[in-house]
């Protein structure tokens, strides 16, 4: 469900297209791989005052350092609040909902 003024539902989506684009370029957890591949599509936004709920599905595709590749699609549920006029996570949970691995050649 999507509740809330547009402006705000507008500006968490582009706080998770920032977050996506940190995955890609390996900005943190994401350095122990050789290459990453991330998307995320929110499927709710609930936003009421300052804060907001959310949840994001995520595609990822992870090249590692060994030459192994896994594809894992994810869910974030999400707890966000307007800090000094922007909108920050304060609670980012998430939970794999599938992964498959490719088999070596």
């Amino acid at each position: 469900m999507f509740t809330g003024p547009l402006e705000d539902r507008l500006a968490i989506r582009e706080l998770n297209d920032v977050y996506g684009d940190g995955v890609v370029r390996k900005d943190g957890a994401m350095s122990q791989f050789d290459a990453v591949s991330f998307s995320c599509s929110p499927a709710s936004i609930e936003v009421d005052g300052d804060t907001a709920t959310a949840r994001v599905q995520t595609q990822e595709i992870l090249k590692g350092k060994d030459g192994s590749t896994r594809h894992i699609g994810g869910l974030y549920t999400d707890r966000l609040a307007r800090i000094d006029g922007d909108w920050r996570f304060t609670h980012r949970g998430w939970e794999m909902i599938v992964e498959f691995q490719a088999k070596e050649a």
